[in-house]
């Protein structure tokens, strides 16, 4: 299982060869975290082509499975924020939750902002 960030998303969809290359032959294995569904819409709704944008998420998503937080992943997501403000540091809860999905379910997260992962 592939997990796509919403930066790998928007390239994605922006016509990004590398992206199509890499992962063009494993469109089965690739999901979009639940979360970063709505960071999609949001882009197509600040951009200058707002329904356009907008239809073309809901193609890229009609092609893809979204994967959802389920119980395991919400307890791994509490645990991470647990630890990151006993240690003072801030993450936004989309980026703990697509980390968290990630390891609940095994997936290989691809993103083009590694750093943002790292909450060890």
């Amino acid at each position: 299982m592939i997990l796509f960030d919403t930066d790998v998303c928007l390239s994605l969809l922006a016509g990004n060869r590398k992206i199509c290359q890499q992962f063009g032959e494993l469109l089965e294995e690739i999901c979009v975290p639940a979360p970063c569904v709505e960071e999609l819409y949001l882009a197509a709704e600040q951009s200058a082509h707002q329904e356009a944008n907008g239809k073309t998420v809901e193609k890229f998503l009609a092609t893809v499975r979204v994967l959802h937080p389920d119980a395991e992943t919400y307890r791994l997501a509490a645990r991470i924020r647990n630890r990151l403000d006993r240690r003072g540091r801030a993450a936004s809860q989309t980026d703990v939750l697509v980390f968290s999905l990630s390891r609940v379910f095994s997936a290989r997260l691809v993103t083009l902002h590694a750093g943002r992962y790292r909450f060890t």
